[in-house]
């Protein structure tokens, strides 16, 4: 589609007390300031509202009030725009040809990422990693900075 944001190739995406918002295509829409939008396309994570494109994170931006807002996106199943928030992200991503920009150093690739994937956590471990699959960046984010790193953190391997 139009999306002009790839997604990494993610090899581990875990979300402790997931939650999610979902909203109408029209709604977001309407929020973000574009009233007559009767023909709305979506991509991954970006709405076309008659010719004016919102990015589907801004709109969970503005609208959600949830501290552990991680991020927004597109069900295109369901038709609907999703503000997902949890807790805990734990994040792997494969440094392939095409997302090695996240694995020069494991912080800057994590800072990259969390605002894809943790917008509202903070950044609270990171490590470059390698085994079978390949080199990767293991991102740890959480809203609970001061304790975190007293409890286990699975990562898969």
């Amino acid at each position: 589609m139009f999306c002009h944001l790839s997604l990494a190739k993610v090899i581990q995406n875990d979300v402790t007390l997931s939650k999610k918002e979902l909203f109408t295509y029209k709604d977001a829409c309407e929020f973000m300031g574009h009233k007559e939008s009767p023909l709305i396309e979506e991509g991954l994570l970006e709405l076309d509202c008659m010719g004016r494109k919102i990015q589907v994170s801004d709109f969970c931006q503005q609208k959600s009030k949830d501290p552990g807002l991680l991020r927004g996106f597109v069900d295109r199943e369901e038709k609907k725009v999703v503000c997902q928030s949890g807790e805990r992200v734990i994040l792997g991503v494969l440094c392939d040809e095409r997302d090695k920009k996240y694995c020069q150093t494991s912080e800057n690739g994590c800072l990259q990422l969390k605002k894809i994937f943790a917008a509202r956590l903070e950044l609270v471990h990171h490590a470059l990693l390698e085994n079978k699959e390949g080199k990767k960046v293991q991102c740890y984010f959480s809203n609970d900075s001061n304790n975190d790193l007293d409890t286990p953190i699975k990562i898969k391997e």
